[in-house]
């Protein structure tokens, strides 16, 4: 009897470790990929539809910042483009991270992707985010967001990836752009 139980116990430690399912952020208090991917989405909807240029500018990496170019400018676009108020999103469950480690240094970075319905329409986002960069502190926040009219994507039958490159700032009416050999590269445009 105390066999089965050291070995259910072994296997739900197992479980935990390996980040199956949510049971580890349960476990040990750590929130999931789709935790954090939706709290960063909530957060520039929230912004977005209060129409709150100062609290969506914050959102985003310094370094993103830089790089973008007319972010204000693209801000008020977004504005005119998106309309409504959010009462749902699908996360497609394509949610991943990516962590990166180097000489004592750490990059951790999310990607989502989001079906966003409003009361006005349907709009599918993409976004980068960096939680965290030991490298450069400078490219912690968002990095690139995309969004188009669910209507003008050309793939809706995949999780929403804009082209792929994630481009700094905000990226408006860019569609899916899939590889040729799709399949191979489901860490990409795939779940997790």
């Amino acid at each position: 009897m105390k066999r089965i139980v050291v070995v259910f116990l072994l296997l739900i430690l197992l479980i935990a470790v390996s980040g199956c399912g949510n049971l580890s952020g349960l476990l040990f208090g750590m929130k999931s990929n789709a935790d954090i991917c939706d709290e960063q989405m909530e957060s520039f909807l929230n912004a977005l539809e209060a129409q709150d240029t100062k609290s969506m500018i914050a959102l985003f990496a310094q370094n993103a910042l830089i790089e973008a170019e007319n972010m204000a400018e693209t801000v008020d676009l977004l504005y005119s483009y998106y309309q409504g108020n959010y009462y749902s999103y699908d996360n497609w469950g394509a949610t991943n991270s990516e962590k990166i480690m180097e000489n004592g240094y750490l990059r951790i970075e999310y990607y989502g992707t989001y079906d966003v319905t409003t009361n006005m329409g349907t709009y599918r986002f993409a976004f980068h985010y960096v939680a965290e960069d030991s490298f450069d502190e400078g490219n912690v926040g968002l990095n690139s967001i995309y969004v188009i009219k669910m209507e003008d994507d050309t793939d809706m039958q995949y999780a929403y990836r804009g082209d792929g490159l994630y481009t700094p700032g905000i990226q408006i009416g860019v569609p899916n752009t899939l590889p040729e050999e799709f399949g191979n590269d489901e860490m990409t445009y795939g779940s997790t």
